[in-house]
């Protein structure tokens, strides 16, 4: 078996089976989005908060750009703070609506249990929406922040290795113990893409939504014509964020 590009490190072992999986994938936005010309205050599960670096929507005069940007972003749900709708206490967006192959969701949600809870609530949220056209599109005037989310992490399934961790299926590896079970993830979303994201009145309308993601969030990406996601993935730590670098004012005196 090859795997192109890559090197597997699998472990040094006379007998047993070794489970390796290995996936790689970039959605490319199709107008790539600008950076945010501030930090995002992202507070991160153990409530500190952290200035960290993101992308979102031109924030300048080039309303041709913006409009491309808004364009292929899907509003699949969003909950309004308070009765002007400015201020979201959840929501999610699909950041490819424009594309017919991958999609990428980017969801702020309530801390879930776990991955498949999360995963549930979010597609529980998308389904009981009642967005109109309208509201389903992203608009010029609305705000967009989302960090830049950069890891490559690693994990050993412990549990799932031993001899006394046989194969049951039927076949020609039933019986055999597993040896090894790893996987590793190289994640990145950016301004760029990713690699591996009506309840309102005629008045809510018109004050720009602020799809700031500033605390723990979701992504899930999947192919479209999948009804199973490749990753999901539970963004809770800022280590995890791209940190933004303090500007140093150097001072000059003649």
């Amino acid at each position: 078996i090859r795997f192109p590009g890559v090197s597997p490190s699998l472990p040094d072992v006379a007998t047993g089976f070794v489970a390796y999986c290995y996936l790689n994938t970039r959605a490319e936005f199709t107008t790539p989005f600008s950076e945010t010309t501030e930090p995002i205050a992202f507070t991160g599960g153990s409530g500190n908060e952290h200035a960290v670096n993101g992308f979102g929507l031109q924030r300048g005069t080039d309303w041709n750009l913006r409009g491309d940007q808004s364009r292929q972003v899907r509003v699949l749900f969003c909950q309004p703070e308070d009765s002007l709708g400015s201020e979201l206490t959840t929501f999610a967006i699909d950041l490819t609506a424009d594309q017919s192959d991958q999609q990428v969701i980017v969801a702020v949600l309530p801390r879930p249990e776990n991955l498949h809870a999360a995963l549930q609530e979010l597609e529980r949220r998308i389904d009981e929406a009642t967005l109109d056209e309208y509201s389903a599109k992203l608009q010029s005037i609305d705000v967009l922040a989302i960090p830049n989310t950069s890891f490559n992490l690693s994990h050993e399934f412990a549990e799932l290795q031993g001899i006394d961790k046989t194969i049951e299926n039927t076949g020609r590896f039933q019986g055999v113990n597993i040896a090894a079970a790893r996987q590793s993830i190289l994640f990145r979303l950016d301004r760029s893409g990713a690699t591996v994201v009506s309840e309102s009145n005629a008045v809510a309308l018109a004050v720009p939504r602020q799809f700031v993601v500033d605390r723990p969030f979701l992504i899930v990406m999947k192919r479209r014509s999948s009804s199973d996601p490749y990753l999901v993935v539970w963004i809770e730590n800022a280590e995890l964020l791209e940190p933004a670098i303090p500007v140093s004012i150097t001072s000059t005196h003649e």
